[in-house]
Formats: C-alpha cells, structure tokens, sequence
C-alpha cells in the first residue's frame, strides 16, 4: 500500500500515488530496508487488482536470511523500475 510510505506531498486525492517515481522510490526504500533486516526478496509483483480508489499495490515474498545475497540490491532495482512500468501500463488501460 504505496500511500502510507510516500508521503503526504506525493499523494493525490483520495490517498492515490499516480507517479510512477513515487512507486518506485517507496518500492526502493521498502525492499532495501527489508533486505537490510535479514529479508531475502524471492519475488516482487503488482497486484492484479486495485485498491478501492484504484491505487496500484505491489506484493512481495520473502525468506528471512542469516546474510544479505551480492548483487541481490541491483538486480531489485532493475526489476523494479519495469514493475511499475508494466503496473501503469496495466491499469491505465482500465
């Protein structure tokens, strides 16, 4: 639920993140900081439905870990950029 973490200033009406850079620097700072706690990320996706005022939401799966997997943090960037690319394009169909 991208509205809680990214801020007053960057949400609209209704509680809605619409800007694509807003999803992912809240997806950003959520799995790294998950990553930082012992949290391996074993995949991340958007949800196939919105919330109730048609905010996109992402799902995450985790493993807790002892160490922090190389690379692992790069590789999350990546992906996530075209996450949010492919979520958007999803639902701006909708």
């Amino acid at each position: 639920k991208p509205q809680f973490e990214a801020g007053r200033e960057n949400v609209g009406k209704s509680g809605v993140v619409r800007d694509p850079a807003v999803h992912e620097e809240v997806l950003m700072r959520i799995l790294g900081f998950a990553g930082q706690s012992g949290f391996t990320l074993r995949g991340v996706t958007y949800s196939p439905i919105t919330g109730g005022e048609g905010n996109i939401e992402f799902l995450a799966y985790w493993e807790r870990s002892d160490a922090a997997e190389p690379g692992a943090q790069s590789a999350v960037s990546a992906d996530t950029k075209s996450l949010v690319a492919e979520a958007h394009r999803t639902f701006a169909k909708t």
